[in-house]
């Protein structure tokens, strides 16, 4: 393999660009972003009767990537349930992070490597509903 090849360097920034999006723990994560999770969950717990389809711990998240023009489909999971070849983010991740709480429509961005990774929400749906029906 020819590592200056450009294809070399793609193929790596984006195997390290979905490790860095999707690992639990919340790599590279400050104190301050930390608490602003653990806040939102909290909230999401309190907040029983809530009309609007926000994105929580449970939530089939469907997001356009606007870099790859890709469509996906992710869980929020626990961050010991969390498996990224399954679809299933760490809501400690810095992508799941940035999905708490987001509704249909909003876009986020996550900066990594100081750049940043723009998504679009497509829709939530609440597979918790789904498991007790």
């Amino acid at each position: 393999m020819d590592i200056l090849a450009p294809s070399f360097f793609m193929i790596t920034l984006n195997r390290l660009r979905e490790y860095l999006l999707t690992r639990p723990w919340g790599v590279l994560m400050n104190p301050i972003s930390l608490a602003r999770i653990f806040e939102l969950v909290d909230i999401e717990k309190a907040t029983k009767a809530n009309t609007i389809q926000r994105a929580k711990i449970g939530s089939e998240v469907k997001l356009l990537d606007k870099q790859t023009s890709t469509i996906s489909r992710i869980t929020l999971t626990e961050p010991e349930n969390s498996n990224p070849n399954l679809g299933k983010i760490s809501y400690l991740s810095l992508l799941g992070s940035e999905l708490l709480g987001v509704v249909p429509g909003e876009k986020i961005s996550v900066g990594i490597l100081g750049r940043a990774v723009n998504f679009q929400v497509l829709g939530i749906k609440d597979t918790q509903l789904d498991s007790r029906r």
